[in-house]
């Protein structure tokens, strides 16, 4: 019995025993697995965080130096023709449409007052009187149009109006087809009556025309100066030469009544701050970049680089890019055995390779 009990014991030790030697073998199987993907992807982590590193260094600089009230201050020592450059720029309150229907109503307001519908009363009596009609025995003057002696002064005092003749002392008979309509006119009630309500027509046609014309010219010469006003100025990307304003267009522009030359002011600010912001980030990404890789020993791969290694499958990202200078050796390497592998291949023979394939293309 106790033999069996000593016997009992042991083999449940050694079942242990053995558990726990599996258990070990499997963990330092993972361990090593662990390591070999981490020692594949270390520089791909670090590289990771080197690139965190120089894009906050590239924000810090970013929100230090390029500034939308350095912008603001910028276009006012450059432009101060179009001030106030005051930070932050103030959005309109109102649109380019709103900005003309308003001056539009206080140039109708002076428009009323300059040409006021009174005037239009006196076209009738200015008619009346340029065809008051002749009386018996009134001196007249007129010119024969047509028929025998046309273009001739006929000079006297009316004696007599007939639905056909009309006769003048002394001696002078005319007939009314020889007419034009303006001696008609005054002669005749019939041709005195419809050319009176022309003459008041075209006067009314005239006045509408002039008012037009008023409000027009009003507008065009008030409109650029409203616009100023409420917040807008000439689209100075349009009027640029060489990264600079033209001043001599931007005179012009300033004078100008359409509506597409002109932008908000705190949408131009916004774009200029926005494309110097781009503008400055690439080039201070450039200059963080060198100055954070170059310190821990990294070169920059171009595309071209390792050509055929990225027609093998490889991630782009793999083989190009800031990488460290030991696997840019290694991956130099591994496409020279590559090259190699495919002369051999093709029967081409084992000799060394030429410059085809080879990795030049490197910043350091």
């Amino acid at each position: 019995m106790k033999l069996f009990k000593k016997r009992n014991r042991l083999f449940w030790s050694l079942l242990l025993s053995a558990f726990v030697m599996v258990c070990l073998n499997v963990r330092a199987a993972d361990d090593d697995d662990d390591e070999e993907e981490e020692g594949e992807t270390d520089w791909h982590v670090e590289r990771a965080k080197l690139e965190a590193e120089v894009e906050r260094s590239v924000q810090k600089r970013l929100d230090r130096e390029v500034t939308e009230e350095k912008v603001i201050n910028g276009l006012s020592r450059t432009i101060p023709q179009l001030g106030p450059w005051t930070s932050p720029v103030k959005a309109p309150d109102l649109t380019k449409d709103e900005v003309e229907e308003e001056l539009m109503k206080e140039i109708l307001k002076e428009a009323k007052v300059k040409f006021p519908d009174s005037r239009r009363e006196e076209f009738k009596g200015e008619a009346e009187e340029k065809y008051k009609m002749w009386k018996r025995n009134d001196d007249v003057e007129f010119v024969i149009r047509d028929g025998i002696g046309s273009d001739t002064r006929v000079m006297g005092k009316l004696q007599e109006v007939s639905s056909e003749r009309v006769k003048v002392y002394p001696r002078r008979t005319i007939n009314v087809r020889d007419l034009n309509d303006e001696t008609k006119a005054r002669l005749y009630k019939f041709y005195h009556d419809k050319e009176v309500e022309e003459y008041v027509a075209n006067a009314n046609r005239r006045y509408d025309v002039q008012i037009e014309s008023y409000k027009m010219d009003e507008k065009e010469k008030r409109i650029p100066d409203a616009y100023l006003k409420s917040g807008y100025i000439p689209n100075l990307a349009t009027i640029m030469e060489n990264g600079v304003v033209n001043k001599r267009r931007l005179g012009l522009r300033l004078t100008s009544p359409n509506p597409e030359h002109w932008v908000a002011r705190k949408d131009y600010v916004a774009d200029l701050y926005k494309a110097l912001r781009e503008e400055a980030g690439a080039r201070m990404k450039d200059e963080e970049s060198n100055r954070v890789f170059k310190a821990k020993g990294y070169v920059k791969v171009n595309k071209k680089t390792f050509k055929k290694l990225i027609e093998s499958g490889m991630p782009e990202d793999d083989v190009s890019g800031w990488m460290p200078r030991a696997e840019y050796t290694r991956l130099q390497q591994e496409q020279r055995d590559m090259i190699e592998q495919e002369r051999a291949q093709q029967g081409a023979g084992g000799g060394e390779p030429g410059m085809e394939g080879m990795p030049m293309e490197m910043s350091h």
